[in-house]
């Protein structure tokens, strides 16, 4: 009786840290877009974006990958947390914002984590709500900036 709950117990551990440890993802997972409306122009909005990541990023200069000024293009490579079990993992990520005259587009890509794995099937809806936070968070910040 002790022996089948032990190996009951066993095969549960194993089949979740078999879940939390990927080495590849399927095309498209841990990809997400969103476009939101804004009240500037595009290339205020860009400016407005390159400032908030400075404001936000503890070095703005070592995430930003791209800044394009003339396609209103900036690339972030970023990290944050994914759960991974009862613990969590920083997870990088690429960022891809471009700027039109009152449209923002984001498209966030999930990588690996720091320890070189993917994060599991079921961290992919906290990563979401990270991105949309983090977007939801840029756009206000353009809307709010008042011209002087």
């Amino acid at each position: 009786m002790k022996s089948s709950l032990f190996l009951s117990i066993l095969f549960l551990f194993g089949c979740s840290a078999s879940d939390s440890t990927r080495f590849s993802m399927n095309p498209g997972e841990g990809e997400f877009t969103f476009v939101d409306t804004h009240n500037k122009p595009a290339n205020e909005s860009f400016s407005l974006v390159n400032e908030w990541v400075a404001q936000n990023y503890n070095n703005s200069k070592e995430v930003i990958q791209l800044n394009d000024y003339e396609s209103n293009t900036i690339i972030i490579k970023g990290i944050t947390k994914s759960p991974v079990m009862l613990s969590s993992v920083n997870v990088w990520y690429t960022l891809t914002i471009k700027t039109k005259d009152e449209k923002i587009q984001y498209k966030f890509v999930t990588g690996q984590t720091t320890q070189g794995f993917y994060p599991s099937k079921n961290g992919m809806d906290e990563l979401e709500a990270t991105y949309q936070n983090i977007r939801k968070n840029i756009t206000s910040y353009i809307n709010n900036q008042s011209d002087f």
